[in-house]
């Protein structure tokens, strides 16, 4: 399988390389932890800490004064607006043409579905 969440084009430039690459070519889950050591979680929670944790970050954010963060969150996302992202789709979609309707497709659906190791043939 190809991932179509944008991970394709954004992971590679929002995660050291090599840690992006790691994770589009293995698909495996990864722990909490980890996710917080590479950046993607803020904060860790006991369970069912995640609801205060947040309101706790949004109590913090409003503290301050409001068109300074409208001001900061219009520079941020107007920086990381991405000019390649039509690009990157298109590359996505190439890399999905190029193992849709393949032998090892099937396999995949089919051993996932199957709760079973697929079989790999590169047909």
């Amino acid at each position: 399988m190809v991932p179509t969440c944008a991970a394709l084009l954004r992971a590679p430039r929002s995660l050291p390389l090599n840690r992006a690459r790691e994770l589009i070519l293995t698909g495996q889950p990864i722990s909490a932890e980890r996710a917080h050591g590479a950046g993607f979680v803020n904060t860790l929670t006991a369970p069912g800490g995640a609801v205060a944790s947040a309101l706790a970050l949004c109590a913090a954010m409003n503290s301050n004064a409001p068109l300074s963060v409208q001001g900061c969150l219009m520079a941020v996302n107007d920086l990381l607006v991405d000019d390649d992202a039509e690009r990157g789709w298109e590359i996505t979609e190439q890399a999905m043409g190029a193992m849709r309707g393949s032998q090892d497709a099937g396999e995949g659906v089919r051993a996932f579905l199957e709760k079973r190791k697929p079989i790999w043939t590169g047909r």
